[in-house]
């Protein structure tokens, strides 16, 4: 019976034995699959990763592309981190782009989608990040109020190409300095008893478009001595110059029966000051960018035409005595993070087509006709002029 014993106590640690060896096996089992797995997971994970950031990376090409050439319609393709990727880019309404990039790594593939637009300067006709105050104002485009707008008189906005005309800010509601002042947007007319919609016209504040003037570089330039009236001879002085640079202040004045003209890039490290009239006339067809005051006494490109001036400056710029009903033929592009002042004092209003950036503007007695197709040449002095408006889930293209 001892014996019999014995071996039962025998038997059953045998058996505990085999049935904890097979629980730690079958436990092993499980911790290696569990380690393979999870392997397998970090491993897809960072493919994953990778196959993102490289579709990603063809959303940035396709807007480098638009910020080149905003009519570019591609296709485009690359190769990075072992992988490729194409770029598909088609217009929308409102002068808008969508930028489709399709990336491929290894068995994988994965499509992205976003809303490119123009910077703030290529969508407003009015842009000001400071003070605004307009005076019998007649604008077919949008604007746009960082901070304080003053309405003065009668004013009208309207839209362009189908599209109702808009008024964005982004503090106070604009305020009617007159109390018989008003502003009609589209049919709606507001008046000091008939107040703006904060929920439907306050945005967050747009910044400036930032003008690098150290990005064009100190090569290519024809210096020019500062000069008390250069007239219509720089191109035959300097054949085949296109790009100017003067190293001090600037005064543009001709003379009785004489003409400047001027087809370019002139670049003036201090203030520039333009003065025509009758009998003296001033074209400029290009850029005038200025680190000073700009100093506007008269009429530019009164001939009209097709030129078109960007005039940029790091001051003020001030246009003023000029007749009416044309300051500037052709289209002008204004950018400064100073004061603008474009007052018409005559009874008839200054027409001008283009668009306005500014810190504070004052306009009054003014027609601006938004112009959204500013010329290559004055484009690509305007950094980061395309933005990333939107993502556009894979599918959804169709609601746009």
């Amino acid at each position: 019976m001892g014996f019999n014993r014995i071996t039962e106590e025998g038997g059953s640690a045998l058996a505990a034995v085999l049935i904890l060896t097979a629980l730690l096996l079958m436990l092993g089992g499980i911790l290696i699959g569990l380690s393979l797995n999870e392997h397998k997971i970090v491993a897809y994970r960072e493919e994953e990763l990778s196959l993102y950031y490289l579709t990603e990376a063809g959303i940035e090409v396709g807007l480098a592309a638009l910020n080149a050439d905003y009519f570019f319609t591609g296709p485009l393709s690359g190769v990075l981190g072992g992988g490729r990727f194409q770029v598909e880019i088609s217009p929308l309404p409102e002068n808008r782009r969508l930028v489709t990039a399709t990336g491929y790594l290894n068995q994988g593939s994965l499509q992205l989608s976003a809303i490119a637009g123009c910077g703030p300067l290529y969508e407003r006709a009015l842009l000001i990040t400071r003070d605004l105050e307009i005076e019998n104002l007649e604008l077919y485009g949008d604007l746009h109020v960082n901070r304080n707008f003053r309405i003065k008189g009668s004013n009208q906005v309207s839209g362009i190409g189908g599209k109702e005309g808009g008024v964005s800010y982004s503090r106070e509601p604009p305020i009617f300095v007159d109390p018989w002042g008003d502003i009609t947007i589209g049919n709606q007319l507001y008046t000091a008893s008939c107040q703006f919609d904060d929920r439907r016209m306050k945005v967050v504040p747009i910044p400036l478009p930032n003008l690098n003037f150290e990005s064009l570089g100190s090569h290519g330039f024809q210096d020019l001595p500062p000069s008390t009236g250069i007239l219509n001879n720089i191109a035959a002085l300097y054949p085949g110059h296109k790009r100017f640079r003067v190293e001090g202040d600037l005064i543009i004045a001709p003379g009785e029966g004489e003409t400047f003209d001027f087809e370019g890039l002139l670049l003036v490290k201090g203030d520039v000051r333009i003065s025509s009239g009758l009998g003296r006339e001033v074209n400029l067809n290009g850029c005038l960018l200025v680190k000073g005051d700009i100093d506007i006494d008269g009429g530019i490109n009164r001939g009209g035409g097709d030129n078109a001036l960007f005039l940029a400056s790091d001051g003020d710029i001030s246009i003023e005595n000029f007749e009416s009903p044309l300051v500037f033929g052709g289209t002008l592009y204004l950018l400064t993070p100073g004061k603008a002042r474009i007052c018409s004092e005559e009874e008839g209003r200054l027409n001008l087509r283009g668009a306005i950036a500014a810190g504070d503007l004052a306009l009054t007695n003014c027609y601006l006709i938004y112009e959204p197709e500013m010329p290559a040449e004055l484009r690509a002095l305007l950094p980061e002029r395309v933005t990333l408006e939107e993502w556009i889930r894979p599918g959804e293209e169709e609601k746009i």
